[in-house]
């Protein structure tokens, strides 16, 4: 396996950084003078810096691994949507709880191989409607699982649930 193939694309890296995650992270995507772009070890030197090359194991520590529900979330269900207000909660304490995990070979037609959600008790979420009223849903795929965790980064910046108190955060050094 290569470094390329366990760090988020460059692509995804830049959007994280449009987005204010600027957070260091172990390796960088730089470019040399002749305008190689390539992986390495976040050190300053004479190369452009593009963005971090963030690992699924840095991004394990950035992604919350339970939100706090504090109004209300929508859960799907079979067919559509069901509000749950945060006082018909039956849970002292409910959140929506991470989960990330590789979609079997046998299953995946095309690139996207991993798969990231928040969930209140085994079903997907969404803690808002858009305007046009579609489910924001806190799922999101991805071609390798440093993409896949660095997309529900991103989602959650843009959602703007990724800095919320009462976020708990694993491994954090």
């Amino acid at each position: 396996m290569e470094l390329k193939d366990i760090v988020v694309s460059l692509d995804l890296s830049k959007k994280l950084k449009e987005a204010g995650f600027f957070i260091r992270g172990l390796f960088s995507y730089k470019q040399n003078n002749e305008g190689h772009i390539y992986i390495s070890e976040t050190k300053f030197d004479e190369d452009i810096f593009l963005g971090y090359a963030y690992t699924s194991e840095e991004l394990i520590n950035f992604l919350p691994t339970t939100i706090k529900i504090e109004d209300g979330i929508y859960v799907a269900n079979s067919t559509s949507y069901d509000f749950i207000n945060k006082n018909e909660v039956d849970d002292e304490f409910p959140y929506a709880e991470f989960e990330c995990f590789k979609i079997p070979d046998f299953m995946v037609g095309g690139v996207d191989r991993f798969y990231a959600k928040y969930t209140y008790q085994k079903k997907m979420v969404a803690f808002n409607q858009n305007l046009e009223g579609l489910y924001n849903n806190l799922f999101q795929f991805g071609s390798s699982e440093a993409n896949c965790r660095g997309k529900m980064l991103l989602h959650l910046i843009n959602e703007g649930l990724h800095n919320i108190e009462n976020v708990s955060y694993s491994n954090l050094n």
